[in-house]
């Protein structure tokens, strides 16, 4: 037993050493993304309006200050669009169990139609359900040190990972504002944005790699949670090590 457990641990070991190889994020840590080249990366889920029952007035309001918000950064971001096949079994298992406590008859039978017209519905085609980001981006080192004395200075200095985490508070606290910018812009044009926690970044980028697999809240750090190396900072898991490309496992 103890001989197979040994293997299995280093098959995992060698799983997470391949997948991060392809991987340029280095570290999750305090719901930031930390990258190979030592920029750090905030995702922010942006909840999407109802433009087209806007009426003209609204959506011409809603346009410009979209533009002035753009307009008014003065660093990167990125706009990211994910489609996902919605897992539609614990949606049905709850209608199944409704449908068994229903005081009448009727009210019985129709929640079980209205079941069955969701499991036909879902016969026809995968169900997409579409996700709205916003990557906010800071980079605490200089991308391309142009001086030779600069460039000599971040080789001894360590890997880009190595220098980002020894102040990494003080990087966290220059992408904060940064957030706290966007998530204001977006309101201003009634978008509401939330920043991601580590565990539901994990779980986003194991959806990109793993595409056409559903994903619900919980289901990655279940399966993989033998698989994480964590170090706890204020009793919180802050660094996990995921296997994000598992051949769609």
């Amino acid at each position: 037993m103890d001989i197979n457990n040994k293997q299995k641990e280093k098959q995992n070991e060698k799983m997470l050493l391949a997948t991060q190889q392809i991987i340029n994020v280095a570290d999750v840590r305090d719901n930031l993304l930390v990258m190979n080249d030592g920029q750090l990366r905030s995702i922010l889920k942006v909840a999407g309006n109802n433009f087209d029952l806007y009426d003209q007035k609204q959506q011409e309001n809603t346009i410009y200050a979209f533009q002035t918000f753009l307009n008014s950064l003065d660093f990167p971001l990125q706009i990211l669009v994910q489609s996902r096949p919605v897992n539609l079994d614990s949606y049905l298992q709850k209608l199944k169990d409704l449908s068994l406590k229903q005081p009448t008859e009727a009210l019985r039978v129709e929640t079980y139609e209205y079941m069955e017209f969701i499991e036909q519905l879902s016969r026809l085609g995968t169900i997409m359900d579409k996700h709205f980001y916003a990557v906010v981006s800071f980079s605490p080192l200089p991308i391309n040190p142009k001086s030779f004395f600069e460039k000599m200075r971040f080789s001894f200095a360590g890997t880009p990972k190595e220098i980002v985490l020894k102040n990494f508070e003080e990087s966290k606290k220059k992408i904060t504002e940064r957030i706290q910018v966007v998530a204001t812009g977006l309101s201003s044009a009634g978008l509401e944005a939330v920043q991601l926690t580590t565990p539901e970044l994990i779980e986003l980028l194991f959806s990109c790699y793993n595409v056409g697999s559903p994903v619900h809240n919980g289901a990655v750090l279940e399966q993989y949670e033998h698989l994480f190396t964590t170090t706890k900072s204020n009793n919180q898991a802050t660094r996990p090590n995921v296997p994000f490309g598992t051949g769609g496992q």
